[in-house]
Parts: C-alpha cells; sequence; structure tokens
C-alpha cells in the first residue's frame, strides 16, 4: 500500500540524519504560532529509562482526571506511537493531517544551512498536535541528549534526568562528565529538576548547572528507599493469563520479606516450571510510608524509574495541581510501555526488550536472573553496528544456554557474522551452539523450535529488532489493539 504523501515526505527526511540544534525547530514551531509555548511540558531525559518514567508520568496524570499528550521515540511498529493523545497513538487521519501541516511549513521556508531533519518535523508535529488538542500536560522524551535536542525549545514545568551511562558517544561525548553536560542542558531558569541514581562525575554536573540556573534539584536516592515483599516459593502462582503481550490479572501472595539475590542459579528453576516472581512493592519517602504498589511493568530497575515518577508527580503538586494518592496508584497499575520486559507467551516464555547498550542490557539481566524461573534460555539478538556491541553481549550473552543471531531490516543493523566474531572474541558463549540467521522472522522461528515448555526465550538488542518480533508474531504494542 502505497504512503500518504505527507506522510512519505516526513519519512523521506530521514535520509538528513542527525543534526542537533534548535533554530530549525524554532523556526518551524514559530511559523506555526509557537505551540509549544502554550503547554504545561514536563522534560525528560537519560540514557534509559526516560521512555518508562514518561508513560508511568502521563498514566498517573490521566488518572487524575487530566488531558494528557506523550511524545516518545522510536517507535515499534507504526509512527503514531510516538505521538499519544491520553495514552493512546494518535489516528492515521490526524497524524496525515499533522504531516500535511508540517510539510507545508518547511516547504514553505528557506533553510539555508541546514534542512529540517525527520526528528525535528516529529518534535513539531507533537508540539503542535498537543496544542491543538488542548492537553493539560505534555510529556516530551528527549530524543539523543538534550542540549541541541530538538524538544529543547521547550518551557518546562519539570525536567527529569532518569539515568547517565554511555550511548551515542560520537555526538555526546566518550566521558560520563560530556554526556552529563549534553543531558543538563535541558535545565532551565528556575525549573525544578529531578534526578536519578547518577555516578558521582555525572552528578556534579548536574548540580553545578542546577546551581548556576537557580533550579533546585531533587535527588530520588535521597529522598526515597524501598523494599521488595516475595511471595513464599510455595505460594507462587503463575500468570493467570497474558493477552496480547500485556501482564494481566496478576495474583499474588504475600510472603516473607526477601530480597532478589536470594533468587540463584541465574533464574533458573530446579522444577522447571515456568514461574514470573512479581513482589509488591513498599516505598518511603523521607522516612515515612508513602504507597505500597504491584508494579505493572516488570523488572527492578523499573521501581527505580517509578520513583522518578512519583517525585515527578510531588513537584507537580507543589504548583498546586490536584493529584490524589488513588489516581497514583491507578496510573501505576495502568501503565503500559511496550518492548520492555514485555512477555508475549508462556510455555516457553518469549519476552521482548529492547534493551541497546550496556547498562539496558545488564538491568535485562539482572530482571531476567532475578524474577523469572525457567530451565534454558535461547538469546536472539540482533544489534545495531553504531552501538557497543561487545559491552552488551558481555551483559547478556552469558546468562544464554543456546544463541540466535540476527540482523533487523535497518541499515545500521550490525550483520550476523559481526555479533559472532565479537562473542567469539571475548569467549562470552563456549561450549554454546550459536546459530547465524541475518532475517528476524526466520531466527525468531528457530529460537521458538529450540525451546521446550519450561524454557525461556529472550529477544533484545535493538527497539528494532523488538518491532520486526512484534510484527511477525502479530502483536499490537498496545492492549487495545493499536
Amino acid at each position: 500500500m502505497n504512503q500518504p504523501k505527507a506522510l512519505q515526505y516526513i519519512f523521506d527526511l530521514q535520509r538528513i540524519g542527525i543534526k542537533f540544534g534548535l533554530n530549525n525547530t524554532e523556526r518551524i514551531l514559530h511559523a506555526l504560532g509557537d505551540p509549544h509555548l502554550n503547554l504545561n511540558v514536563i522534560h525528560i531525559a537519560g540514557t534509559n529509562g526516560k521512555g518508562s518514567t514518561s508513560a508511568m508520568v502521563t498514566a498517573i496524570l490521566k488518572a487524575a482526571g487530566y488531558k494528557t499528550g506523550l511524545y516518545t521515540s522510536p517507535h515499534l511498529i507504526r509512527l503514531s506511537e510516538r505521538i499519544q493523545i491520553d495514552g493512546r497513538p494518535i489516528s492515521e487521519d490526524e497524524l496525515i493531517k499533522g504531516a500535511e501541516k508540517i510539510q507545508d511549513v518547511i516547504q514553505g521556508l528557506v533553510f539555508n544551512d541546514s534542512h529540517p531533519t525527520y526528528f525535528e518535523a516529529l518534535t513539531c508535529m507533537a508540539f503542535s498536535l498537543f496544542s491543538k488538542q488542548d492537553v493539560d500536560f505534555a510529556v516530551m522524551e528527549v530524543g539523543m541528549g538534550g542540549r541541541l535536542d530538538a524538544t529543547n525549545v521547550c518551557i518546562p514545568k519539570i525536567t527529569v534526568i532518569t539515568s547517565i551511562s554511555f550511548d551515542h558517544q560520537e555526538y555526546l561525548g566518550n566521558t560520563l562528565r560530556e554526556i552529563a553536560q549534553e543531558k543538563a542542558g535541558i535545565i532551565k531558569k528556575g525549573c525544578p529538576v529531578v534526578c536519578g541514581a547518577l555516578q558521582e562525575e555525572a552528578l556534579d554536573e548536574i548540580k553545578k548547572t542546577c546551581e548556576s540556573k537557580g533550579s533546585p534539584l531533587y535527588i530520588v536516592n535521597d529522598l526515597y528507599d524501598f523494599k521488595e515483599i516475595y511471595p513464599e516459593s510455595d505460594q507462587l502462582m503463575n500468570t493467570s493469563k497474558i493477552q496480547n503481550g500485556t501482564q494481566t490479572n496478576l495474583r499474588f501472595t504475600k510472603g516473607n520479606e526477601n530480597h532478589l539475590s536470594c533468587h540463584s542459579g541465574k533464574g533458573r528453576n530446579p522444577g522447571f516450571s515456568n514461574e514470573i516472581l512479581i513482589p509488591q512493592v513498599s516505598i518511603n519517602r523521607k522516612g515515612q510510608h508513602y504507597i505500597t504498589i504491584t508494579p505493572r511493568l516488570p523488572g527492578r530497575f523499573q521501581i527505580r524509574n517509578t520513583l522518578l515518577a512519583l517525585e515527578t508527580i510531588e513537584r507537580l503538586r507543589e504548583y498546586g495541581i490536584s493529584i490524589p494518592d488513588k489516581a497514583i496508584k491507578d496510573g501505576l497499575s495502568q501503565t503500559v510501555w511496550p518492548g520492555r520486559i514485555q512477555v508475549i507467551f508462556q510455555n516457553p516464555f518469549l519476552i521482548l526488550d529492547g534493551a541497546h547498550n550496556p547498562a539496558a542490557a545488564q538491568n535485562l539481566a539482572e530482571s531476567i536472573q532475578s524474577q523469572y524461573r525457567y530451565k534454558d534460555l535461547i538469546l536472539m539478538l540482533g544489534i545495531l553496528k553504531d552501538k557497543d556491541i561487545a559491552g552488551i553481549c558481555k551483559a547478556i550473552v552469558p546468562l544464554a544456554d543456546k544463541i540466535v543471531l540476527s540482523s533487523p531490516k535497518i541499515e545500521r543493523s550490525a550483520s550476523v557474522e559481526k555479533l559472532y566474531e565479537i562473542i567469539m572474541t571475548h569467549r562470552l558463549a563456549e561450549g554454546k551452539k550459536i546459530l547465524t540467521i541475518s532475517y528476524v522472522p526466520d531466527a525468531i522461528e528457530t529460537a521458538r523450535a529450540l525451546a521446550n515448555p519450561e524454557d525461556l526465550i529472550l529477544i533484545t538488542g535493538s527497539t528494532y529488532t523488538v518491532g520486526e518480533a512484534m510484527s511477525h508474531l502479530g502483536v499490537k504494542p498496545f492492549p487495545d489493539g493499536t
């Protein structure tokens, strides 16, 4: 089916590649009437966790009765996933009309130095649509870095920096301090900043920028502590239902307080029955009990993202914005963020996760080890060639019993030969079966053929790999089929 002309125009902008700077975005938005200046923006940056945190904040605000806009990237299957109103991707008709509007504006302007990029066009479309829809809050996820990212034209009510680790070094710098300086570029004068756990040199840069801008800084590690309460092993119950790749109706029985380290053996279950261990989480703020939740999004790292979302809500409350405690619980229980430790099937487990840098891969490995019980792990891996392939592989490959290497359909994709070479050079899979199958659908079916009912299949390495897997498996990113 042919793409509508305006959408094709937007897609064709990808050939320009990545270019930093705010001038193009500001000019387009000015021609549109500066819609970004009429919005209550929550601006969220970070190497990892910014998408999940954005989704949680949006869900809480929606549960509190506010109309919300959410802008994220990249998409998994459909472009409309990037621009959401009240937790739903915009319609195809809205997307086309938005693209037509942006195309008309861009073609009516003269750009002598640099033509607008794909991301700049989409960012302007999001601001315009959110203003037209008269959203109460617009949650804007930074695309890359922060200082020169197209989203940084906004004047936010709250700024959030979730984490800082190594990714996109060719654009952001080769040290944590340099990367932190880029991300700190979203901090505006006097605007409250909520910050996750950072290494010292990165945190120093955030503190320095906040001090110079007169922006109050709220570090979640200084404000919150939590404990995880796991069910007793003999009371553990499997997920009662998995629909459309979304875990629903999870049942829990309270047991003794435990720590993740008590679940040993790399997720191996000597009983060979598939189980998911999802704890209740009791959260304290400033030493006082704040809330107890059962996380909707699996993975221990999501607890850290939850704390960021909670403190963002606290900052909004300081503005006098009404957000009841019930809305916090309801929002967190309703949060959907596809492609992040997303269970598609059971018996065997088939899990999708878009981890695409070493820190994300390490978080994924920790979560698989601690919260899933299975016999063998079959890893299907597809990574882009401009990523830290060795770092990703070191984090996740040692968990696997069998490995299938693949290559998503994107020019930046690493070849299966390159993945194999790196794994062998670093001696990450000695004595293990490794298959190389470039075509993602064939690689998935091979991984499924290798698995027994009590095993776990993990598909990871890139959001592009996950998107292709979803398309092949017929899984829609959102529970309502959008």
